[in-house]
């Protein structure tokens, strides 16, 4: 139960985000023909996700009733900071996908690891740390530097730029947004372009010119910022339960809240909520992949949380591997991101790594 429930939920989750950012949900119509619209409102898919995890939270609490969940230990400050951290590494999760393929911020996302055996050892000198760590952040880091190095890592419709004049004199007399007709004009006129061009290129050649894409090195800088926030925040999280009494519920519920409340101002003050309205109306998949999204997370969620208590860290680690290995499968099976075998390679070496340090570190004391 625990397996599958881990490898489907958050394979949906990986395949549902990716979905929502990169395609489009409908056309306008246009001087030279279809114009597709995507979804832009970022801040509205973490509200969405934090909302209804924290509403199941509070649900769980009050079907136990234990009440004395409700009453955090934790002084409010630390969990506003917390949940600010949350918000803006998932956006930047999300936002990323504009500049950069999903595997490659799959593979990226490995990298989080280094940053949290660095703060850990910052923080707490050596933490317990062993050359199983160092010799598995030595090879993740080899696997990121093959995969970078060795083929295409920008998304599709962030490839070219060459459009982006045109766009903005064609938004000027439609009545659509900037935004929307300059992702068209990328999309409509980069995949042409790329696909024309792969064959001229050798293979060296064809990811330098990808790494020197200025919307690929923008997907690598903002995914970098990602990595050390999500870093930030399982150190956070870390220390969090180590000096106080929190339960995981209490935990969920307030985290949770805490983020739709910053999550709601985001939207609001962005202004453009009639614009979501009208394109939730105008496309109901989208309004109805959103909510999937959240349902797919918070599936994850619990049965992370029962594989944890059932069977342990290091089977959770295992699955959690396999499971990101698995989604980038899926992704290039759909999206069809043409990955290299050199790519192929330094992922597997990433996984290998991950898989390594989970099962060499597997004793009583880390499960526990």
């Amino acid at each position: 139960v625990a397996f599958f429930g881990i490898i489907l939920s958050l394979m949906l989750y990986s395949y549902l985000q990716e979905r929502i950012m990169t395609r489009p949900y409908g056309y306008l119509p246009g001087p030279s023909g279809p114009v597709p619209v995507f979804f832009h409102h970022t801040f509205f898919l973490v509200l969405s996700n934090r909302f209804i995890s924290a509403a199941v939270a509070l649900a769980v609490i009050i079907r136990r009733k234990e009440w004395s969940a409700i009453q955090s230990t934790v002084p409010f400050w630390k969990y506003v900071v917390f949940a600010v951290l949350n918000i803006i590494a998932t956006t930047l999760q999300y936002e990323v996908l504009r500049y950069i393929t999903f595997p490659t911020q799959s593979v990226l996302k490995c990298g989080k690891v280094l940053v949290v055996i660095a703060l850990s050892m910052l923080l707490q000198g050596n933490a317990g740390y062993s050359i199983v760590d160092f010799t598995a952040a030595a090879g993740i880091v080899s696997g990121i530097g093959m995969y970078l190095l060795s083929g295409n890592v920008s998304a599709p419709h962030a490839r070219i730029t060459s459009a982006l004049a045109a766009a903005l004199n064609f938004s000027k007399s439609a009545n659509v947004t900037q935004g929307v007709v300059l992702d068209a004009a990328i999309e409509q006129v980069g995949v042409a372009a790329v696909a024309a061009s792969a064959n001229a290129v050798t293979p060296p050649s064809q990811a330098l010119l990808a790494m020197a894409n200025p919307n690929a090195l923008i997907g690598l800088v903002l995914m970098l910022f990602q990595i050390v926030l999500a870093g930030l925040t399982s150190v956070a999280q870390g220390r969090l339960f180590a000096t106080h009494s929190v339960g995981v519920w209490n935990q969920m519920l307030y985290t949770n809240a805490i983020s739709s409340v910053i999550a709601a101002v985001f939207v609001f003050a962005h202004g453009d909520l009639g614009e979501l309205a009208r394109y939730l109306w105008k496309f109901p998949w989208a309004f109805f992949d959103v909510n999937m999204l959240s349902a797919s997370a918070l599936v994850g969620q619990f049965a992370v949380l029962f594989c944890v208590r059932e069977f342990g860290a290091w089977v959770y680690a295992a699955i959690v591997t396999l499971r990101q290995f698995l989604s980038i499968l899926l992704s290039n099976a759909i999206f069809d991101h043409d990955i290299t075998l050199v790519q192929w390679c330094g992922a597997i070496v990433v996984f290998g790594m991950l898989f390594y340090r989970s099962w060499a570190k597997q004793t009583p004391a880390s499960e526990s």
